[in-house]
């Protein structure tokens, strides 16, 4: 919807994943799932059904729908299962049935029902499942099950800078001069219309400098700034880089007035993360477009090696590296970073709207930062060692419990009743893992 206040706060972690709440201005569009902090008046223009949330939560409903690599297995073994469960019971039938028609009936009976692969197709996707939901509660979407066996097989994490390191979220720290209100308010009007994150970061500093002003011929260039004439005099924003710093100089008629420096902080859990996965993983690298003294300067930061790390990175020279390496993660913007998301093994937007992320991605990341890497990986070992546990224990039920129904020590009446005990075993033992 349409904003009609002023301004106001909005919580928009749910949509860009980014905890600190931004200011919008009169006349902004509101993405569905933004919550506003304060009271406000929001003007609805698109129904639920084509809303962002609602997109996102068919998205939801279609990971229910995916396989696993190890529901395919448990498949083909279920399917191998009843087929030689029936081949060795008429065989039974046929060898024995001339001795003891009863005996043998009894006994192929009881193998029918004894190893039954209920418990097998039941135990893998309700732990899939399980895995999916607790991602979930750690803040995390997967979008593909598969997700959880490839994690495994991961050797090469890429990491992109701005808004996945960074908070990509621009923080003003220095004038030259003492800015009047007045000036504030010309420039939170020149940058009203638009989601920079330079606009958004006058807006955070000033949120309650902002009253309407009739701007005429208000334009924004990207890569330059923004431009617009109030009350017969043309005021400019136009943006300069200076190393990690971004430089904002303010002009009225061509003539300087003055200038704001920017910075984007690295997350408070950046450091933390790096410092884990490279006591595991030696092939962490740091991709970027950036200059190559930000890129830089981060990456030494941060702890890695300047030989893994590579600055002024276009959308396709990032596509290149992750098409070319086998076995790759990468984090980024789920739509500056869409195509290498896209080609890597496992792509994770940490950043970006939900909807639109998960086209690109198989991973989205729903509280900002990237430390829920570290639980997506905790997950996908939970999920294995489950997985594993859970078809080793009913294998050895299945040929243990056929063995003795053949052997007549199992009859059909307890073989009914150790049928639902098997299933029960691998859903306590899913909770247990899981839980």
């Amino acid at each position: 919807g349409v904003l009609v206040d002023n301004s106001a706060p909005f919580d928009t972690s749910f949509v860009s994943g980014e905890s600190i709440p931004q200011i919008f201005q009169k006349g902004m569009m509101i993405t569905s799932g933004s919550v506003c902090i304060n009271k406000c008046q929001i003007i609805s223009t698109h129904s639920f059904q084509i809303s962002s949330l609602n997109k996102l939560y068919q998205k939801v409903e279609e990971i229910k729908k995916t396989k696993g690599k190890f529901s395919q297995i448990s498949d083909k073994i279920s399917h191998y299962l009843i087929g030689s469960v029936f081949l060795i019971a008429i065989l039974h039938l046929a060898i024995y049935f001339s001795d003891d028609p009863v005996m043998a009936f009894q006994r192929a009976l009881a193998l029918l029902i004894v190893a039954c692969p209920c418990a097998l197709a039941l135990g893998t996707p309700l732990t899939y499942a399980m895995g999916i939901q607790k991602a979930k509660a750690a803040n995390i979407l997967i979008k593909d099950q598969n997700v959880l066996d490839k994690a495994l097989s991961i050797k090469n994490i890429f990491f992109d800078k701005t808004g996945t390191l960074t908070k990509g979220q621009l923080r003003l720290v220095e004038t030259d001069v003492e800015i009047e209100n007045k000036i504030k308010n010309i420039i939170l009007n020149l940058e009203k219309r638009s989601n920079h994150p330079v606009a958004f970061g006058f807006r955070n500093a000033w949120a309650e400098m902002y009253h309407e002003l009739n701007v005429v011929d208000l334009k924004e260039e990207v890569g330059i700034g923004v431009s617009g004439t109030i009350d017969g005099v043309v005021y400019q924003l136009r943006q300069n880089s200076l190393g990690d710093v971004i430089k904002i100089d303010f002009f009225a008629d061509g003539i300087s007035l003055c200038s704001f420096q920017f910075i984007d902080p690295l997350r408070e859990d950046t450091e933390q993360v790096i410092k884990t996965l490279r006591a595991k993983y030696q092939n962490i690298y740091l991709i970027s477009g950036d200059n190559p003294k930000n890129t830089e300067t981060i990456a030494r930061s941060v702890g890695l090696d300047l030989a893994h790390t590579f600055s002024q990175q276009s959308p396709e020279d990032k596509l290149s590296k992750i098409t070319a390496t086998k076995n790759a993660m990468m984090l980024g913007d789920g739509i500056n970073d869409s195509l290498a998301l896209r080609a890597a093994d496992i792509g994770i937007s940490v950043k970006g709207p939900v909807t639109m992320s998960l086209d690109a991605a198989n991973v989205y990341f729903l509280k900002s930062g990237v430390a829920s890497v570290i639980d997506l990986l905790s997950v996908a070992k939970k999920v294995r060692l489950c997985l594993i546990q859970n078809l080793s224990i009913s294998l050895v039920y299945n040929v243990t419990a056929g063995a003795l129904a053949l052997m007549g020590f199992v009859n059909p009446l307890v073989a009914a009743i150790l049928m639902p005990i098997s299933s029960a075993a691998l859903i306590l033992n899913t909770l247990r893992v899981l839980r």
